[in-house]
């Protein structure tokens, strides 16, 4: 019963990032088909940050059944599906501050330090690969936290240039006025998960087996990730919902 129990809650477990994508992209479609104009870019955005969660889910998902050469091509092919995912919702948040509070420049840095985010790590991961002093599984803790390192900063610049913009524009944004502070939640999230996976990671140095003895915490990132996806989607998609009801509501005479 215990076993069946187990085997259940990684199922679920597994599921859960697929279903929280899938919620994300109908909240998406919900916000970006919406009637309130001003919010509409922020729901293609959504759409777009969605699917590289929704490949990657799948991909975790089916595994097991798939010869390791095929996960193998498969991953590389996620990696550039997820990047190209995020790049292009980038621009949809773009043009929500460009055209909601003015700002044209806004697209440069944020496209560039996003783009910088995808090329630095490679580089690096080149060098990394060259150094003779790094094999087995020195190299492979080498290779996963400069990932982990150039998503983070790549993650805090982008977001930090995003809550600044919404903090200054808060007055005036009628919508989602509160959009900054789910944002610097989303951040935290960042930090906290740079945090776990770091410590997964480099104990490895020491114990090999270390990831089994604590997949439980991986398990505890994976479902907070999964719920933390659907906050500001959720968020945006109500207030848009309930300000398309208000501007429907027949004015008093």
């Amino acid at each position: 019963m215990e076993n069946l129990f187990l085997v259940i809650l990684v199922f679920m477990l597994m599921l859960l990032p697929i279903l929280a994508a899938l919620g994300v992209i109908v909240l998406g479609i919900i916000t970006g088909a919406g009637k309130t104009e001003s919010v509409r870019m922020l729901g293609m955005s959504f759409i777009f940050a969605s699917i590289g969660t929704l490949t990657t889910g799948l991909l975790q998902f089916f595994a097991h059944l798939l010869p390791m050469e095929q996960y193998v091509s498969l991953s590389q092919a996620n990696i550039i599906v997820t990047e190209a995912g995020s790049f292009i919702s980038l621009i949809f948040v773009c043009i929500f501050l460009h055209k909601n509070y003015g700002k044209k420049i806004i697209y440069v840095p944020l496209l560039l330090i996003q783009l910088a985010g995808s090329v630095i790590p490679r580089i690096t991961a080149y060098f990394i690969n060259k150094l003779p002093e790094l094999k087995g599984i020195d190299l492979t803790v080498a290779l996963m936290m400069n990932n982990l390192t150039g998503y983070l900063v790549t993650e805090i610049a982008v977001s930090l240039i995003i809550i600044i913009t919404l903090f200054k524009n808060r007055k005036a944004e009628k919508v989602v006025p509160k959009l900054w502070v789910l944002k610097i939640i989303t951040l935290a999230f960042a930090f906290i998960s740079f945090g776990t996976n770091s410590f997964l990671y480099l104990n490895l140095l020491n114990d090999p087996y270390f990831l089994t003895s604590y997949d439980w915490m991986s398990s505890v990132i994976t479902l907070a990730g999964s719920l933390l996806i659907l906050l500001i989607p959720v968020y945006v998609t109500v207030k848009a919902v309930k300000t398309a009801k208000t501007k429907d509501l027949p004015e008093a005479v």
